[in-house]
C-alpha cells in the first residue's frame, strides 16, 4: 500500500491557539489527536509573512526571493516546478481543496483538480463553495451585512446553518473527496479559509467561547498617541477599505475579547472538519 500525503493548513492561526500549545480551554480534539499522535514544532519560520509569497514558497520549497512572489497579486512563472505537478507526474491523483489564492483565482497550480473556496470577502468570485450556497438557496453576501460585523469590528455572526459555512464546507469537500479517491495513490492540499478574518462563526458556535478566561489584550488604542504616524494611522487604510470598512486600532477590550472567542470558535469548527478527513 503506498504511502498518501494529505496537507492541511489554516489562514492566519496562531501557534498559541491550541491545546497542544497550553491553551487548555480550546476544543480541538481532533487537532489536539495529531499533535500528540505526531509531531509538534517548537520553532516554526515562515519563509514570508503575507499570504501568497508564503504560499508560493511552500508549492516549489523556494524562498520568496528566488521565486519572484514578493506580495499579494502576483505568482509563479508558469515554467516553475512545483510539488503538485511532479506528483501528478509520477501518478498520483493531486487535488487542491478550500483557499489556494493562486493568480488566476481559478489556475489548477499544478494540481489535477480543484474544489474553490476562496475567501468569505471575495463575493464576486464564483468559486465551488458559492455555487454550492446557490443550490442551496443561499447567496455569499459580504461579510460587513452580517450581523453585528461594525458594532464589533469585524466579529459578525453567520447566520447561516453550519454546514453553509465556508470552513465547514472545505472539511466536508475533503472527507467527500478522500472517501471517493482515497483507494488510489493521492496528494491532497486541504486549506481552510479560516480562521483569517472577519472573525464569523455560525451562529450555533458564535457563544462558545464567550465566558472563557480569555487573557487580557496587551496593548490598547491609547498607546498610539506617541507614535510614529504610519502606525498611528494605520487603521485608516483598512476603514477607507471597501473589503474592510472598519478601523481595528480602536477597538474596545470588549470588541478584543469577542475577535478573539469567534476566532477561537472558527478554529474549532475547522477541528470538526479535520476530524470528519480523518
Amino acid at each position: 500500500m503506498s504511502t498518501n500525503l494529505l496537507f492541511i493548513t489554516t489562514d492566519q492561526q496562531r501557534w498559541d491557539s491550541l491545546p497542544c500549545y497550553g491553551l487548555d480551554f480550546m476544543q480541538a480534539p481532533n487537532l489536539d489527536r495529531l499533535a500528540r499522535e505526531g509531531l509538534v514544532v517548537e520553532r516554526c519560520v515562515v519563509p514570508g509573512a503575507v499570504c501568497v509569497p508564503c504560499r508560493a514558497a511552500i508549492m516549489t520549497g523556494q524562498y520568496p526571493s528566488t521565486t519572484g512572489v514578493l506580495t499579494n497579486g502576483t505568482w509563479l512563472r508558469p515554467d516553475t516546478p512545483t510539488w503538485p505537478a511532479l506528483l501528478s507526474a509520477a501518478g498520483r491523483k493531486t487535488a487542491a481543496i478550500g483557499k489556494m489564492h493562486f493568480y488566476p483565482w481559478d489556475a489548477l497550480g499544478g494540481f489535477d483538480e480543484r474544489i474553490i473556496a476562496e475567501d468569505k470577502r471575495h463575493i464576486y468570485l464564483p468559486d465551488d463553495h458559492v455555487q454550492f450556497l446557490r443550490e442551496h438557496g443561499w447567496e455569499r453576501p459580504h461579510p460587513t451585512t452580517d450581523p453585528g460585523y461594525f458594532e464589533s469590528l469585524g466579529a459578525p455572526v453567520k447566520p447561516w446553518p453550519k454546514e453553509y459555512h465556508i470552513d465547514a464546507f472545505v472539511g466536508d469537500q475533503a472527507a467527500a473527496w478522500i472517501e471517493h479517491n482515497g483507494q488510489t495513490p493521492f496528494a491532497a492540499w486541504v486549506s481552510f479559509p479560516g480562521p483569517h478574518d472577519p472573525y464569523d462563526p455560525p451562529q450555533e458556535m458564535a457563544e462558545m467561547y464567550y465566558d472563557a478566561p480569555i487573557p487580557e489584550p496587551i496593548g490598547s488604542a491609547a498607546e498610539l498617541v506617541n507614535k510614529p504616524p504610519a502606525q498611528r494611522n494605520q487603521g485608516q487604510g483598512t476603514l477607507n477599505n471597501a473589503m474592510f470598512q472598519i478601523d481595528p486600532s480602536q477597538a474596545t477590550p470588549e470588541q478584543y475579547r469577542r475577535w478573539r472567542a469567534h476566532y477561537y470558535a472558527n478554529i474549532s469548527l475547522i477541528d470538526e472538519g479535520i476530524g470528519k478527513i480523518l
